[in-house]
């Protein structure tokens, strides 16, 4: 598949977003997933996290199609229910994070995610769900599969005008930050996009692999990501404990809460080794049981 900036911004717009008014900075941490490694679910995580160390997040996500485990597979497990649009802001207003399940919002996908999960491969929604974000969220960690679509990304983000600050990221194979190596990506703020590199092993080393990182599927990952938000140093210094804080703290930079990544993910290692995460996604399920009762 070659995926170039007007062919992105073009779809994007075709399959209109059902938009949710949410106040204040708002913050989606995002992979398109497709990178093949099957990791246990980062983002979903560090999402938590990122919530629990300040910003406010939507995000955007559903259910697996290429991977084990998709957001919605490994939320449902965790005990969060799945809200309609105009759950959204008073979730974010309880626990400071809400997601959005691209079905409720996008009613095409419905037809289509049967049809993504029954070819298991990458295919144009993989490139679009990151760009469809309801909640119209202007600050955003997208990752991507190949380093080869960071330009067009960002060229689409810019194309879009729908970010204030962004990073657009790919880390020796993954669509995702994580301890092990130099990350590829592009900047994008003031309208402007800066390519640049990020040494993840310099901010949340000791270095790991991405076997360190490995996951199963939405069951097994619930509870490995309940256990980790349990915190403890020895979750919070453990290679996924490190990653997941490590694209928390990406999360943190881009809301403008942390001046650097490298402050910010001090700021999410603490959060993770106190316990925060597991405080914000036990209030997060209990208002999503309350709300769809």
């Amino acid at each position: 598949m070659r995926e170039r900036a007007t062919h992105i911004a073009i779809a994007d717009d075709a399959v209109v977003a059902g938009e949710v008014p949410c106040s204040g900075p708002i913050v989606d941490i995002v992979g398109t997933g497709g990178d093949g490694h099957d990791t246990l679910n980062i983002s979903t995580t560090a999402a938590i996290l990122a919530a629990a160390s300040g910003c406010r997040v939507a995000k955007h996500g559903s259910v697996s199609s290429s991977s084990l485990s998709g957001s919605a597979d490994v939320l449902q497990r965790l005990g969060v229910a799945m809200l309609a649009p105009e759950g959204i802001s008073p979730s974010i207003a309880a626990a400071g994070i809400a997601f959005m399940f691209a079905p409720n919002f996008h009613p095409a996908m419905r037809h289509v995610a049967p049809v993504r999960r029954a070819l298991g491969v990458r295919t144009i929604f993989n490139v679009l769900g990151p760009l469809l974000n309801p909640a119209n969220a202007r600050r955003l960690v997208l990752g991507v599969w190949s380093p080869k679509l960071l330009q067009p990304y960002a060229d689409a983000l810019l194309s879009l005008g729908s970010v204030e600050h962004a990073l657009v990221v790919h880390c020796c194979g993954l669509d995702e930050l994580a301890p092990i190596g130099v990350a590829d990506a592009i900047e994008i703020a003031d309208g402007k996009a800066v390519q640049t590199s990020i040494d993840t092993v310099a901010i949340a080393g000791p270095a790991c692999g991405i076997a360190d990182l490995k996951g199963g599927g939405p069951q097994h990952n619930a509870d490995a990501i309940t256990e980790l938000l349990e915190g403890g140093d020895v979750a919070a210094n453990s290679a996924v404990g490190r990653t997941v804080a490590l694209n928390a703290a990406a999360a943190l930079y881009v809301c403008g809460k942390s001046a650097t990544i490298h402050d910010g993910f001090k700021v999410a290692q603490a959060a993770l080794a106190s316990g925060k995460g597991a405080v914000v996604l036990r209030r997060w399920a209990t208002h999503c049981r309350t709300a769809t009762a």
